[in-house]
């Protein structure tokens, strides 16, 4: 009998072949995962009725923020020449394009666009009670806190959102320290939809 023959050959043999097998494995996973990296980030497109429903439900979420955080007294549209929000909003006044991204964040292709409202401060506000305040409104209507970047530029901006196919708040303000009066930007953006043209 050769040596080839032995059980303990054979042993020898099969240990190699599952360290191959899972070797294989690994870099078919690895693969897998550089490729979905690459593609970066896709927004959710959706259809027209289902967009608007969402601007319906960021305009709630909307004024409900501005009621909760002192009133229309307090909030402007940031585009509008006026001193302060003469009445609650009854639809989004502003306009930007999706766009798909590569995982270095540039942009590969638009893909729709979404309605949305740019709201500033009258005067400056405390970032925690508003921001507390919010969560209490928007969790009624499972819109979560889902990030916070402060301290890791001049300005902190604190992201909201319903999923990926509700409407997204971000909360911004001017440094660090969210206890300090400072004025506040947000932006409420509804859900992308196609082209009115496609």
């Amino acid at each position: 009998m050769s040596n080839d023959d032995t059980i303990e050959a054979r042993s020898a043999r099969r240990r190699r072949n599952v360290g191959r097998a899972v070797i294989v494995a690994v870099l078919i996973v690895v693969f897998v995962l550089i490729i979905r990296a690459c593609q970066g980030d896709r927004p959710y497109v959706a259809s027209a009725e289902t967009a608007a429903e969402q601007d319906a439900r960021t305009v709630e979420a909307l004024n409900a923020f501005m009621k909760v955080n002192g009133g229309l007294s307090q909030w402007k549209d940031y585009y509008d020449e006026g001193d302060s929000r003469p009445a609650p909003f009854t639809e989004l006044t502003g306009y930007s394009v999706c766009s798909n991204r590569d995982m270095l964040g540039f942009t590969t292709g638009d893909v729709g666009g979404r309605n949305e409202v740019n709201l500033s401060s009258t005067s400056k506000v405390i970032p925690r009670q508003v921001l507390d305040n919010a969560e209490q409104v928007w969790s009624k209507d499972g819109i979560e806190r889902r990030s916070d970047d402060r301290g890791k530029s001049a300005w902190t901006q604190v992201k909201y959102d319903a999923g990926r196919t509700g409407p997204t708040f971000y909360v911004s303000y001017y440094g660090d320290d969210p206890d300090a009066k400072v004025g506040m930007l947000v932006l409420a953006a509804s859900v992308c939809s196609d082209f009115p043209d496609q």
